[in-house]
């Protein structure tokens, strides 16, 4: 609660101008998971949304700043949160848009050989929901080769470092949908 309050208070002066909608970007995204942690959902889609808005707005007013693969990368988780959040109301279409989003925003850093672990899982997680859905919705297709991004994103792990428990159950669940969306199309 004290995080939470202390990013309201941060959010009223950062309330004016453009000067500081990176700030309240990342106000909103970092209020928005705690939120999330609370259980608060219905308040953490509202900052997700606000981030996502702030944080698109941000790119198209300066897209060559030096900070624009950062920003890329977090207009991307907040998309991928959103998503989430809408696909667990039942907003399919927009879930999938945000997912989709969330995926182009993603990419270019989870690919530049990056070694930023967090952003590789995020993409290839974004990538999963895609493909997931994708199948659910009968477009096999599409989901197939939603799913075949994942392996390549986190099987490229610099150094040949291990992955993670986490990364590992991502791409065990990615390759059990390839082989449903693959089983479902008559492969």
């Amino acid at each position: 609660d004290d995080a939470l309050a202390f990013y309201e208070a941060e959010r009223t002066r950062l309330k004016d101008g453009d000067d500081f909608l990176p700030e309240r970007a990342r106000n909103y995204f970092n209020t928005a998971q705690l939120l999330l942690r609370k259980h608060e959902r219905a308040k953490a889609a509202d900052y997700l949304a606000k981030a996502r808005s702030a944080l698109l707005a941000l790119q198209s007013q300066h897209p060559g700043h030096n900070d624009a693969a950062r920003r890329a990368v977090l207009l991307g988780r907040a998309c991928r949160s959103l998503g989430a959040l809408k696909a667990e109301e039942g907003h399919r279409g927009e879930a999938l848009n945000l997912f989709k989003e969330a995926v182009a925003a993603l990419e270019p850093a989870a690919g530049s050989g990056e070694k930023d672990r967090g952003t590789r899982l995020e993409c290839a997680s974004a990538w999963y929901e895609l493909g997931r859905r994708a199948r659910s919705d009968g477009k096999t297709a599409a989901a197939v080769a939603a799913l075949e991004k994942i392996p390549a994103l986190l099987e490229a792990k610099a150094g040949g470092a291990e992955l993670t428990h986490p990364e590992r159950f991502l791409l065990a669940r990615s390759r059990i949908e390839q082989g449903l969306a693959q089983r479902d199309g008559g492969a």
